[in-house]
């Protein structure tokens, strides 16, 4: 499904995240070897706001404490203030992993291209992970109970298109900093 300028609507975001994860289960069943190459991809991003970082992959930040949030409206404003989401796309999407409810893990996006969900139930939260690591690379921002990922080249991959509308920073990395979490390329 082509991905094109605009608000995304709910059914796109999830056919695109039902394409990823049917391309997870074909790869699964494929080859139960990591895929070889599968790693760093540049950062395309700029920093966000007053942030200087460097924060290894997959490791936790040592120069910030954990940033807890209390829902996912209170992990979006904070990842709004860094990244500066655009106005127009600021949908809802719903992530489906076992433990969460029947509607799915509820999520955020930041543009079309960023992605974020919170639970309380940080085994939700990795299940949801998984999900989306498990359709390419997708470089993420990560704490216990939430996720903040920028998923441009799976939906390019997946559709052929530019994804138009970024907030003003992808630099996840960064952000993982401020937010004492961990970072991930992909």
């Amino acid at each position: 499904m082509p991905i094109t300028a605009g608000r995304a609507s709910g059914r796109e975001v999830w056919a695109v995240m039902s394409a990823l994860a049917a391309g997870a289960l074909l790869t699964a069943c494929a080859s139960s070897e990591p895929e070889a190459g599968a790693g760093a991809q540049s950062g395309t991003g700029t920093a966000p706001k007053g942030s200087p970082s460097s924060v290894a992959s997959g490791q936790p930040s040592a120069q910030e404490s954990p940033v807890s949030f209390e829902s996912l409206e209170d992990l979006f404003d904070t990842v709004d203030e860094r990244l500066d989401c655009p106005k127009q796309d600021r949908g809802e999407h719903f992530f489906m992993v076992d433990g969460a409810p029947e509607t799915g893990l509820p999520g955020r996006q930041c543009g079309t291209g960023v992605l974020m969900s919170w639970s309380d139930d940080p085994a939700v939260v990795e299940e949801a992970v998984q999900l989306l690591h498990s359709g390419g690379p997708v470089p993420m921002a990560a704490g216990n109970e939430w996720f903040v990922a920028d998923v441009t080249e799976v939906l390019q991959t997946q559709s052929g298109e530019a994804v138009v509308s970024l907030p003003e920073s992808t630099d996840l990395e960064s952000l993982a900093h401020e937010l004492g979490g961990t970072f991930t390329a992909g």
